[in-house]
């Protein structure tokens, strides 16, 4: 556990020791890979309640989802698909499926 002196000190001033090494090589890169992340979710969002014109819209919407786990089961079962050729297929479907509900 860091005191919130040792980490004020690691971000206004240069330092050195271990507290340096935690800040910049541990919590750091989390804390903006967890910004990313959340701002990559709140894209996805925005962008598939805009598409099908539902405010309360989410990856579960009747067509959208259906359409991912139809491609997944293609592949694996039709093309013997694993790992990334399935996730790859349930993106394609899962935007395929798109327009389909739109057209509901």
């Amino acid at each position: 556990m860091l005191p919130v002196a040792d980490v004020w000190q690691v971000l206004v001033y240069y330092s050195t020791g271990n507290a340096d090494l935690i800040i910049w090589y541990i919590r750091l890169p989390r804390v903006l890979a967890a910004i990313v992340c959340g701002a990559g979710l709140a894209t996805a969002g925005v962008v598939m309640q805009s598409v099908l014109k539902n405010p309360l819209s989410s990856q579960y919407t009747p067509g959208v989802s259906q359409a991912a786990e139809f491609g997944a089961v293609v592949a694996i079962m039709s093309l013997g698909a694993g790992g990334k050729e399935v996730i790859t297929a349930e993106m394609i479907d899962a935007v395929y499926g798109i327009p389909v509900t739109i057209e509901r």
